[in-house]
């Protein structure tokens, strides 16, 4: 243990040793699906940065598949993130505990050897940033090869909750061992399922015992030492959490005098120590057991691998500092097992996409609570009951393709009870496929990850109105993000985004929704006064940004024009998106309501001033996109229309 080894580079050297990976197992307890995404999945497929395109979301996706992944994590410990992947998750409900266990199972066909193959990772690391990055972390790896290995693991994979469809070609690979092998162990237990770890220390031989451990109990670890009689030399390595080692000081005493010794890890980083390893005679044994009741005695669900014949572990140890036990009124923190208190709900969502339907299911809902169901990123809720089935309308289906996450809410505080992650069935045969949903995204797409452009180029920023200072705020481009925008495309795309977001605006306080009454009263002649203002005032915005402000459709339009008759210009498929999109933009827009609210000759000039401006820019529009059509019927790679048009098709864009 004197040179340190990072779990995720172990993972990816085991993993590379495979030609063909026909399971791949993950357990948790606490669960980041976006550090999954962005820190497993995409550095295992061979580059470690975040997936960025559409294009890089449907390999993930495809590798996920290829890979048969799996990811097993205790319910009420998931994080709330911006996962995108579609990854078969599996919430899991210890009812006497939390469910605990850090394990990775890889098995496959093997590229040196031709045969099938098992590792066993089992660790201390949750699957966060902290746990692959920030903490001081332990974990085992060895390839399954004896029968207790093998019946052992095969027995926690059975144990596991949703997974009856699962795993199938690895249970029966595991059944096939038959030798011994007494180097190596996996002791876990699940919901009563297992060995407790106390009562394997208790049958241990007599010897010598080293706890590495963050976490105690409230009484510390006096209970579970004196239910091991064949320990002789005792020493316990607390961790500093925050600013204080999760040990009372009465405790400490205790068992110092009793003869206990205390050291810590001396840390030139000073990382929090989340490992957990216990060196017992001559077994080492690493995994995710803290030195406290519900671990050692089987309530949470856990999993350790047990070496033998392993000698004294070398460390560098340095003395405890006592100003850092906690006094009597000191709250102990156990992060581990801080959701205990909270497990009565439990909600898991479902999507059938053969059905098109969303099931969601609850478990532990108060009956004198209401509850609602939200996917994050949505505004709709829906009234949370024991069993509710949705319809995947279009603007979920769309959501859902990219977003993973809910939430449930307890309607009289409006606080955040529990959160989950959406478990996608019989994804890759009808699952929808994942597209471009907005101009903005199809132009970032093809720029990085187009065949044609590998080589990441970016060219010179234009801006559509370089001279108008107000342009990039118009566009929505704050000035230090212009480095980083690929170029004038870009910058169209955001204002399309703009224009939309106005035309929706001024949509939304039409005449429509305003008051109505059967009784023309004093009243009601007054909101209705007041509707119009704001209706006008609304209208008049969305002509002035139309017709006159930066980044407009007459600006957009205008550099149309001046740039598709550069007959070097390399970037008429951009033109021609662009064209197509404004078209669409103009079919929104309201033709004759805009700025018509009296009678006066006012406001018959300023629809009539409207009318006239919407049908120039048409005609001036219908001109250029012939120009272009001519170019690109001559110019432009087919695959590369093909592609363009296809994603347009999919979101039902007037292309």
């Amino acid at each position: 243990m004197t040179k340190e080894i990072k779990i995720r580079d172990a993972l990816k050297s085991v993993y590379e040793l495979y030609s063909e990976v026909q399971d791949f197992i993950f357990t948790t307890y606490n669960y980041e699906p976006d550090f999954f995404d962005e820190h497993i999945v995409a550095y295992l497929m061979g580059f470690d940065r975040k997936i960025r395109t559409i294009g890089e979301l449907k390999d993930a996706d495809a590798w996920i598949r290829k890979n048969h992944l799996s990811v097993y994590y205790d319910k009420n410990a998931v994080s709330v993130g911006s996962s995108s992947l579609t990854v078969p998750v599996f919430p899991q409900n210890v009812k006497t505990g939390v469910f605990h266990p850090k394990i990775i199972v890889i098995y496959g066909r093997r590229k040196d050897e031709k045969k099938e193959s098992a590792h066993l990772f089992v660790s201390s690391c949750n699957l966060t940033v902290s746990g692959y990055g920030r903490n001081k972390e332990g974990f085992g790896c060895v390839e399954v090869k004896s029968m207790q290995l093998s019946q052992s693991l095969l027995g926690f994979i059975n144990s596991l909750e949703n997974n009856e469809n699962r795993h199938s070609e690895l249970k029966e690979f595991l059944n096939k061992h038959k030798t011994k092998d007494a180097a190596a162990e996996f002791v876990w237990t699940n919901s009563g399922s297992g060995i407790k770890m106390i009562d394997y220390l208790r049958r241990c031989p007599k010897g010598n015992l080293t706890i590495i451990s963050p976490y105690f109990d409230e009484n510390g670890p006096k209970d579970l030492l004196g239910d091991l009689p064949n320990r002789t030399k005792t020493t316990i390595l607390p961790a500093i959490d925050g600013n204080s080692y999760n040990l009372y000081k009465k405790d400490y005493e205790d068992l110092r005098d009793e003869g206990v010794s205390f050291s810590e890890l001396n840390d030139e980083e000073s990382r929090f120590v989340h490992a957990k390893v216990i060196q017992f005679g001559n077994r080492l044994i690493v995994g995710s057991y803290n030195f406290t009741t519900a671990a050692l005695r089987g309530k949470n669900a856990e999993a350790a691998l047990v070496f033998s014949n392993i000698g004294d572990l070398k460390l560098k140890l340095k003395a405890i500092s006592e100003e850092n036990l906690l006094l009597d009124e000191d709250h102990i923190s156990n992060r581990d097992e801080r959701f205990v208190e909270e497990k009565s709900l439990f909600v898991s969502a479902s999507v059938y996409w053969k059905e098109f339907k969303i099931r969601i299911s609850s478990i532990g809902l108060k009956r004198n609570k209401r509850y609602l169901f939200r996917f994050d990123g949505l505004s709709k809720s829906w009234v949370l009951e024991d069993e509710l089935e949705l319809e995947a309308s279009t603007e979920i289906v769309n959501h859902l393709l990219k977003h993973k996450s809910f939430s449930v809410f307890c309607s009289d505080n409006g606080k955040v009870c529990f959160n989950g992650l959406i478990n996608e069935l019989d994804a890759g045969e009808y699952r929808p496929e994942l597209s471009c949903e907005n101009l903005n995204e199809s132009i970032r797409e093809w720029f990085a990850y187009s065949d044609d452009n590998k080589n990441d180029r970016k060219p010179d920023l234009r801006l559509i109105n370089p001279d108008d200072e107000d342009t990039e705020k118009a566009l929505g481009v704050a000035s230090k993000d212009t480095s980083d925008v690929f170029d004038n495309y870009y910058l169209v795309a955001r204002s399309f985004e703009n224009l939309l977001n106005q035309i929706k605006k001024a949509r939304n306080n039409s005449l429509e929704n305003a008051p109505k009454t059967k009784r023309k009263t004093e009243k009601y002649r007054q909101q209705y006064k007041e509707w119009m203002q704001r209706k006008q005032m609304a209208d008049q915005d969305l002509f002035g940004y139309l017709v006159t402000k930066p980044g407009s459709v007459q600006n957009i339009v205008n550099f149309l024009q001046k740039d598709c008759l550069d007959r070097e210009n390399k970037d008429i498929v951009y033109e021609w998106l662009v064209a197509s999109y404004v078209n669409s933009v103009i079919n929104l827009l309201p033709k004759k309501k805009v700025l018509s609210l009296n009678n006066d000759d006012e406001s018959n000039n300023g629809r009539k001033l409207y009318k006239i401006k919407i049908e120039a820019i048409s005609r001036q529009l219908h001109k250029i996109e012939k120009s272009i059509n001519k170019i690109v019927q001559k110019r432009v790679d087919r695959k590369y229309f093909k592609w363009i048009v296809s994603e347009f098709k999919k979101r039902n864009y007037n292309v």
